[in-house]
């Protein structure tokens, strides 16, 4: 058997429970500290579990397995996000490459026309020793960058 005399101790002696709980709380938080990033997930795994759950048991009744209901649920869920995700994610990256193709053609066709006509760009970029086509590969990195960024912030 066990000897009981250690949790006696503790209960009777309230120094001693306060320390043990103040461990006991310091180490708790140290866990949270430790599994944050983990939080977050499990908050959202309980969610869907609460969410799910009924359609989970209503499925159980037509299909008698766990497995198969468990899958069907799966399965559900991916066509319902996943694949319209898809789909936006298709677009939306046609609709950038679209984009990226027009600020092209602005910047080699307009842009680097009326910067060789003006005489303030044209002295900066001679006193830069910079010549029009490495000032427009420039700007198409810089727009380049920056509607990468910003399609990468979407994700």
């Amino acid at each position: 058997m066990t000897d009981n005399s250690s949790y006696e101790t503790l209960f009777k002696n309230k120094t001693m429970k306060s320390y043990f709980l103040i461990l006991f709380a310091v180490i708790v938080v140290f866990l949270l500290f430790i599994f944050r990033f983990y939080l977050w997930i499990f908050l959202y795994s309980l969610i869907f579990y609460v969410a799910l759950r009924p359609l989970h048991e209503l499925l159980l009744k037509y299909v008698k397995k766990r497995i198969f209901s468990s899958t069907l649920i799966i399965l559900i869920i991916l066509s319902l996000v996943v694949v319209p995700s898809m789909f936006l994610l298709m677009m939306l990256s046609e609709q950038i490459y679209e984009l990226y193709g027009r600020i092209h053609f602005a910047v080699y066709y307009d842009i680097l026309k009326h910067a060789g006509e003006n005489k303030i760009i044209d002295g900066a970029l001679t006193f830069f020793d910079v010549e029009k086509a490495d000032l427009g590969e420039r700007i198409l990195s810089y727009f380049k960058e920056t509607t990468m960024s910003v399609f990468a912030s979407f994700l």
